[in-house]
Protein backbone atom coordinates (compact mmCIF):
# COMPACT_ATOMS: atom_id res chain seq x y z
CA UNK A 1 0.00 0.00 0.00
CA UNK A 2 0.96 3.69 -0.05
CA UNK A 3 2.12 3.63 3.58
CA UNK A 4 3.45 1.07 6.02
CA UNK A 5 0.91 -0.45 8.40
CA UNK A 6 2.56 0.41 11.72
CA UNK A 7 -0.08 -1.29 13.92
CA UNK A 8 1.35 0.75 16.80
CA UNK A 9 -1.58 2.41 18.59
CA UNK A 10 -3.51 -0.26 20.47
CA UNK A 11 -3.97 -4.01 20.86
CA UNK A 12 -7.18 -5.92 21.55
CA UNK A 13 -7.95 -9.57 22.31
CA UNK A 14 -11.19 -10.77 20.75
CA UNK A 15 -12.53 -14.14 19.60
CA UNK A 16 -9.20 -15.80 20.32
CA UNK A 17 -7.11 -13.35 18.29
CA UNK A 18 -4.71 -10.61 19.33
CA UNK A 19 -5.17 -7.67 16.95
CA UNK A 20 -2.64 -4.83 16.82
CA UNK A 21 -4.39 -1.69 15.61
CA UNK A 22 -3.83 1.69 14.05
CA UNK A 23 -6.46 3.73 12.26
CA UNK A 24 -4.84 4.09 8.83
CA UNK A 25 -5.13 0.42 7.92
CA UNK A 26 -6.57 -2.99 8.78
CA UNK A 27 -5.67 -4.88 11.98
CA UNK A 28 -2.48 -6.91 12.19
CA UNK A 29 -2.87 -10.25 13.97
CA UNK A 30 -0.06 -11.15 16.36
CA UNK A 31 0.53 -13.99 18.81
CA UNK A 32 0.57 -13.55 22.59
CA UNK A 33 4.38 -13.32 22.24
CA UNK A 34 3.98 -10.49 19.67
CA UNK A 35 5.04 -12.58 16.70
CA UNK A 36 3.41 -11.16 13.56
CA UNK A 37 0.82 -13.44 11.98
CA UNK A 38 -0.29 -10.98 9.29
CA UNK A 39 -3.01 -8.61 8.16
CA UNK A 40 -6.46 -9.60 9.41
CA UNK A 41 -9.30 -8.38 7.17
CA UNK A 42 -12.05 -10.63 8.57
CA UNK A 43 -11.98 -13.05 5.62
CA UNK A 44 -12.04 -10.20 3.11
CA UNK A 45 -15.09 -8.52 4.62
CA UNK A 46 -13.22 -5.43 5.87
CA UNK A 47 -13.03 -2.65 3.28
CA UNK A 48 -10.73 0.22 4.25
CA UNK A 49 -9.20 1.15 7.58
CA UNK A 50 -10.12 0.17 11.10
CA UNK A 51 -10.18 2.22 14.28
CA UNK A 52 -7.44 1.84 16.88
CA UNK A 53 -10.11 2.09 19.59
CA UNK A 54 -12.63 -0.72 19.22
CA UNK A 55 -15.30 -1.28 21.89
CA UNK A 56 -16.21 -4.75 23.17
CA UNK A 57 -19.69 -5.22 24.61
CA UNK A 58 -19.27 -7.28 27.81
CA UNK A 59 -22.84 -8.61 27.53
CA UNK A 60 -22.93 -9.78 23.93
CA UNK A 61 -19.21 -10.25 23.22
CA UNK A 62 -19.55 -8.10 20.09
CA UNK A 63 -16.68 -5.87 19.01
CA UNK A 64 -17.78 -2.53 17.54
CA UNK A 65 -15.50 -0.47 15.34
CA UNK A 66 -15.42 2.24 12.70
CA UNK A 67 -13.09 3.89 10.20
CA UNK A 68 -12.78 7.50 9.16
CA UNK A 69 -11.83 7.70 5.50
CA UNK A 70 -10.12 10.27 3.23
CA UNK A 71 -12.79 9.69 0.58
CA UNK A 72 -16.60 9.61 0.52
CA UNK A 73 -18.63 8.54 2.43
CA UNK A 74 -15.85 9.46 4.97
CA UNK A 75 -17.16 7.24 7.80
CA UNK A 76 -17.83 3.50 8.02
CA UNK A 77 -19.19 1.57 11.03
CA UNK A 78 -18.52 -2.13 11.70
CA UNK A 79 -19.96 -4.85 13.94
CA UNK A 80 -18.02 -8.03 14.67
CA UNK A 81 -19.81 -10.83 16.51
CA UNK A 82 -18.47 -12.76 19.50
CA UNK A 83 -17.00 -15.39 17.15
CA UNK A 84 -14.94 -12.79 15.29
CA UNK A 85 -17.10 -12.59 12.16
CA UNK A 86 -17.63 -9.14 10.64
CA UNK A 87 -21.40 -9.23 10.32
CA UNK A 88 -22.34 -5.68 9.33
CA UNK A 89 -20.83 -2.51 7.90
CA UNK A 90 -22.69 0.77 7.50
CA UNK A 91 -21.50 3.71 5.37
CA UNK A 92 -22.21 7.10 6.96
CA UNK A 93 -21.98 10.23 4.83
CA UNK A 94 -20.16 13.29 6.20
CA UNK A 95 -19.72 16.71 4.54
CA UNK A 96 -15.95 16.17 4.30
CA UNK A 97 -13.14 14.04 5.68
CA UNK A 98 -12.50 14.67 9.38
CA UNK A 99 -10.27 13.17 12.05
CA UNK A 100 -12.29 10.81 14.23
CA UNK A 101 -9.89 8.92 16.49
CA UNK A 102 -12.45 7.49 18.92
CA UNK A 103 -16.19 6.93 19.38
CA UNK A 104 -18.53 5.93 22.18
CA UNK A 105 -21.06 3.14 22.63
CA UNK A 106 -24.01 2.52 24.92
CA UNK A 107 -26.24 -0.50 25.29
CA UNK A 108 -28.27 0.34 22.18
CA UNK A 109 -26.42 3.17 20.41
CA UNK A 110 -23.11 4.35 18.96
CA UNK A 111 -21.98 7.98 19.16
CA UNK A 112 -19.71 9.79 16.69
CA UNK A 113 -18.32 13.34 16.71
CA UNK A 114 -17.99 15.24 13.41
CA UNK A 115 -15.55 18.00 14.36
CA UNK A 116 -13.63 20.89 12.74
CA UNK A 117 -10.45 18.76 12.79
CA UNK A 118 -10.42 18.01 9.07
CA UNK A 119 -8.32 15.44 7.25
CA UNK A 120 -6.70 17.01 4.17
CA UNK A 121 -4.83 14.37 2.15
CA UNK A 122 -4.07 16.77 -0.72
CA UNK A 123 -2.39 19.14 1.71
CA UNK A 124 -0.22 16.29 2.95
CA UNK A 125 0.81 15.45 -0.62
CA UNK A 126 1.94 19.07 -0.96
CA UNK A 127 4.01 18.88 2.22
CA UNK A 128 1.51 20.68 4.46
CA UNK A 129 -0.08 19.29 7.66
CA UNK A 130 -2.65 16.57 7.06
CA UNK A 131 -4.70 17.65 10.12
CA UNK A 132 -5.98 21.21 10.37
CA UNK A 133 -8.67 23.09 12.26
CA UNK A 134 -11.42 24.49 10.03
CA UNK A 135 -13.46 27.05 12.00
CA UNK A 136 -16.20 26.95 9.34
CA UNK A 137 -16.85 23.24 9.88
CA UNK A 138 -19.79 22.78 12.26
CA UNK A 139 -19.29 20.39 15.20
CA UNK A 140 -21.97 17.72 15.36
CA UNK A 141 -22.72 14.73 17.56
CA UNK A 142 -24.12 11.77 15.64
CA UNK A 143 -26.22 9.07 17.31
CA UNK A 144 -27.15 5.79 15.61
CA UNK A 145 -28.88 2.70 16.94
CA UNK A 146 -26.54 -0.26 16.89
CA UNK A 147 -29.13 -2.22 14.91
CA UNK A 148 -29.94 0.71 12.60
CA UNK A 149 -28.58 2.68 9.66
CA UNK A 150 -29.82 6.23 10.20
CA UNK A 151 -27.75 8.77 12.13
CA UNK A 152 -29.36 11.66 14.00
CA UNK A 153 -27.03 14.68 14.09
CA UNK A 154 -27.03 17.33 16.85
CA UNK A 155 -25.03 20.56 16.54
CA UNK A 156 -22.86 21.70 19.44
CA UNK A 157 -20.09 24.19 20.15
CA UNK A 158 -16.83 23.82 18.24
CA UNK A 159 -14.71 21.07 19.77
CA UNK A 160 -12.61 18.01 19.06
CA UNK A 161 -12.59 15.01 21.42
CA UNK A 162 -9.64 12.68 20.90
CA UNK A 163 -10.66 10.07 23.48
CA UNK A 164 -13.99 9.31 25.12
CA UNK A 165 -14.01 8.04 28.71
CA UNK A 166 -17.44 6.51 29.10
CA UNK A 167 -21.00 6.58 27.76
CA UNK A 168 -24.35 5.33 28.92
CA UNK A 169 -28.06 5.75 28.27
CA UNK A 170 -30.85 6.18 30.78
CA UNK A 171 -34.51 7.11 30.28
CA UNK A 172 -34.04 8.38 26.73
CA UNK A 173 -30.86 10.37 27.46
CA UNK A 174 -27.41 9.43 26.19
CA UNK A 175 -24.55 10.77 28.31
CA UNK A 176 -20.90 10.58 27.29
CA UNK A 177 -17.71 12.26 28.43
CA UNK A 178 -14.23 13.04 27.17
CA UNK A 179 -11.50 15.66 26.99
CA UNK A 180 -12.56 18.56 24.76
CA UNK A 181 -9.96 20.40 22.71
CA UNK A 182 -10.49 23.64 20.84
CA UNK A 183 -8.76 25.47 18.01
CA UNK A 184 -5.17 24.44 17.37
CA UNK A 185 -5.00 22.27 20.47
CA UNK A 186 -4.55 19.09 18.45
CA UNK A 187 -3.34 20.33 15.08
CA UNK A 188 -0.04 19.45 13.43
CA UNK A 189 2.51 21.68 11.72
CA UNK A 190 3.94 25.02 12.71
CA UNK A 191 2.57 26.25 16.05
CA UNK A 192 0.34 23.19 16.34
CA UNK A 193 0.18 21.14 19.53
CA UNK A 194 1.70 18.12 17.80
CA UNK A 195 4.81 20.20 17.06
CA UNK A 196 5.35 21.40 20.64
CA UNK A 197 6.18 19.85 23.97
CA UNK A 198 3.08 18.42 25.63
CA UNK A 199 3.42 20.81 28.56
CA UNK A 200 3.07 23.75 26.19
CA UNK A 201 -0.02 22.43 24.44
CA UNK A 202 -3.47 23.73 25.28
CA UNK A 203 -4.96 21.48 27.93
CA UNK A 204 -8.09 19.49 27.21
CA UNK A 205 -11.19 20.37 29.20
CA UNK A 206 -13.10 17.49 30.85
CA UNK A 207 -16.57 17.67 29.31
CA UNK A 208 -19.83 15.79 29.69
CA UNK A 209 -22.33 15.77 26.82
CA UNK A 210 -26.00 14.82 26.97
CA UNK A 211 -28.20 13.97 23.99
Amino acid sequence: GPMKNLANTHIVHHAGRYLALWEAGPPTEVTADLVTVGIHDFDGRLDGGFTAHTKIDPRTGEMLAFAYLPFAPFLRYHQIDADGMLTRSVDIELPEAVVMHDFAITEHHVVFMDSPMVLDVMAALNGDPMFRWDPDHQTRVGVMRRDGQEVTWHETEAAYVNHFWNAWEDDGVITFAGSRLEGVAYTAGKDGAMDREGADAEAGLPTRYKV
